[in-house]
């Protein structure tokens, strides 16, 4: 049966106000947290309310915070990046914790869906539960995204790169393999073609898929997928994507 759907904004501390999606009706269920990219189209909060809107007809909660870092506030290009990446980090951790402490969520399932910048975000969430996570198209390196993009691909020194390596998105992949898919587009401009090799080496006992004619920015059949292995992540059924 469909349920009625609230959508509505909840306050977090040291971050925008976040969009909670959530059935009308009550109960207790399953939950996401939902982190966008950093891009040309719905960069911002909204990318994934479609997707959350629909999970909610279905009984599950949703959290979608704004991202903060590299969102508002842009890479220095020195060691002030790694604290930024830290306190988003930090931010990324308490939006969690606020949609598990929402009454009506089932601590226990509760999920992670994110893409680009958001997917290396959700990746840093190391002690906590999550019953089932999906990324898509993060880069290895928090490094190489802000030295191309925000510096001119400048040789910022091997020590600008060291200094993110408590926040290893490789590291953050292989702990959540056995319950983690990962999403590639086959034409990704921003995706190097080594890091889906590096995520599978990393991440052996993930699911992975590549998608033919797709960008970075993805699209319909990447959120079918999406939206199919959380609902039997969440819902029932295996995760297997």
């Amino acid at each position: 049966m469909t349920q009625s759907v609230v959508v509505e904004e909840t306050p977090l501390d040291d971050q925008p106000p976040a969009l909670l999606v959530r059935p009308a009706d009550g109960g207790t269920g399953p939950a996401v947290l939902w982190l966008h990219w950093l891009g040309h189209n719905r960069n911002d909060r909204t990318q994934f309310l479609p997707e959350a809107h629909r999970l909610a007809q279905q009984g599950v909660v949703s959290l979608l915070p704004q991202g903060v870092f590299p969102w508002l506030e842009d890479p220095a290009g020195d060691e002030t990046d790694r604290d930024a990446v830290a306190r988003q980090a930090r931010r990324t951790r308490a939006a969690y914790d606020h949609l598990v402490g929402l009454p009506g969520v089932d601590p226990s399932r509760v999920a992670v869906a994110a893409h680009d910048y958001g997917a290396m975000f959700g990746l840093t969430l190391r002690d906590v539960p999550i019953h089932a996570m999906v990324v898509a198209a993060p880069d290895a390196t928090w490094d190489h995204w802000f030295r191309k993009y925000w510096h001119g691909d400048a040789d910022l020194g091997a020590a600008y790169g060291e200094q993110f390596e408590e926040f290893d998105p490789l590291a953050g992949a292989a702990l959540r393999q056995d319950s983690l898919l990962l999403q590639w587009a086959e034409k990704d401009e921003y995706v190097d073609p080594a890091v889906p090799g590096l995520y599978a080496a990393a991440a052996p006992r993930a699911a992975s898929t590549v998608h033919e004619r797709y960008d970075h920015q993805l699209g319909d059949r990447v959120i079918a997928e999406r939206l199919a292995f959380l609902e039997r992540a969440l819902l029932g059924g295996s995760v297997t994507a």
